[in-house]
């Protein structure tokens, strides 16, 4: 990394010292927005996650319902003697 030449070391221009305060505060609302965006990301992670377990819960109880329909009902499965 080259470094900058001064007339007097660890002294900067007046609008060098502006731009370095400038830039230092983006990188603080970057640093910011960046711990936002994790903190959303693992909310939506969470809430896919939750999503998927419904998903999976209704399509074995869709799945135990036909299962159910296709058995005979007991009432049905032995014939009756009728004298």
């Amino acid at each position: 990394m080259k470094k900058h030449k001064h007339n007097q070391p660890g002294r900067h221009k007046e609008s060098e010292h502006e731009e370095l305060i400038r830039l230092r505060s983006e990188i603080r609302s970057f640093k910011a927005e960046n711990k936002l965006f994790k903190k959303e990301n693992e909310f939506f992670k969470t809430e896919n996650a939750i999503i998927k377990k419904e998903i999976a819960l209704r399509e074995q109880k869709a799945t135990a319902r036909l299962k159910g329909k296709k058995q005979p009902s007991s009432r049905n499965s032995e014939p009756k003697d009728i004298d």
